[in-house]
């Protein structure tokens, strides 16, 4: 049996195998393209294990080693920095950590995916960045507003009524030009998520959890196909403690001797799965629920942000 440790990079793997002594050492490279990953899969026997820090491109290259090996563990890079942090960090050393601790069997793993729930993954983060350019959009309309210390007299800017007079107002040639074209950007990003949600009802149509999700109030389809993409299998979790704790959402604890202090969200995990667990809270807020008397008791102490369930800005 051999243990292998992968330290991953864009164009290439620097690949540490050692024995089951942790003695025996081989280092070398493989490239981090399809093929040569097939290649290097294929030398593997069957009771070889792997691991490799999580990673922008670790779901392709864990599924093109799965079948190949006994074991492919896919670490938790913020905790593997914590257990093996040393003064000296070359691709060979961090490969040779992994592989040392994957021997140890002393690795913090990240449970991953199966296909279905890293696609819901893919389409919740696809539609997230859209949100985050429509955002970016809005915003620099309203600076060259505020540079004209115009303040729009109806509620919503982009409303028929905003619009309208927000293009009655009087301009320079190059304020215009930079007006026109950002609201077309705006609205080319809102037909963008209009698709993207209509694809995402598609998919609630054909799940019964992310319907019986969109029961809770202030979950919506959005929210709720996020959620399930995050969460997975639900039955990994023994306690709705646990599911808080993997979603970031519950508070930092620093403890000694008799002392215990309690600081804000840890944020470890998912940040688009804690922005629309905020999302859904906030969402609440502002319907006819219980809740909002409780969320209101919460605001008038400690603002918006903590009574909508994020006690930081997200």
């Amino acid at each position: 049996m051999f243990y292998y440790g992968l330290d991953v990079h864009k164009r290439f793997i620097q690949v540490c195998c050692i024995d089951s002594t942790g003695k025996a050492r081989k280092d070398f490279r493989v490239g981090a393209t399809r093929e040569a990953i097939l290649a290097f899969a294929k030398t593997l026997g069957p009771d070889d294990q792997v691991v490799l820090e999580a990673t922008f491109h670790t779901w392709a290259i864990f599924t093109l080693l799965v079948p190949h090996c006994g074991r492919v563990v896919v670490a938790n890079s913020m905790r593997v920095k914590a257990i093996a942090h040393a003064r000296i960090k070359t691709d060979k050393i961090d490969a040779h950590t992994l592989a040392q601790l994957l021997r140890s069997d002393f690795i913090p793993e990240v449970e991953m995916p199966g296909e279905e729930t890293w696609e819901l993954r893919q389409l919740v983060s696809h539609r997230l960045l859209l949100a985050r350019k429509r955002t970016a959009v809005r915003n620099a309309i309203h600076a060259i507003l505020n540079r004209k210390l115009l303040h729009c007299p109806h509620a919503e800017l982009f409303s028929l009524v905003g619009r309208r007079w927000m293009l009655a107002q009087r301009y320079t040639e190059i304020e215009q030009f930079m007006l026109d074209n950002n609201l077309s950007l705006f609205d080319e990003l809102v037909r963008a998520i209009q698709v993207v949600e209509e694809k995402m009802r598609a998919i609630a149509s054909r799940e019964l959890d992310i319907k019986l999700l969109m029961t809770i109030p202030g979950v919506n389809v959005t929210v709720a196909i996020g959620m399930m993409a995050t969460i997975g299998e639900i039955n990994r979790f023994a306690t709705p403690d646990k599911l808080a704790s993997y979603f970031g959402s519950v508070a930092r604890v620093h403890q000694s001797a008799d002392h215990c202090y309690h600081g804000r969200i840890t944020k470890e995990g998912s940040s688009s799965a804690r922005w629309l667990a905020v999302e859904a809270a906030q969402t609440l807020a502002q319907m006819s629920s219980p809740l909002v008397a409780s969320y209101h008791r919460i605001k008038r102490k400690r603002g918006h942000n903590v009574a909508g369930g994020c006690p930081a800005p997200c």
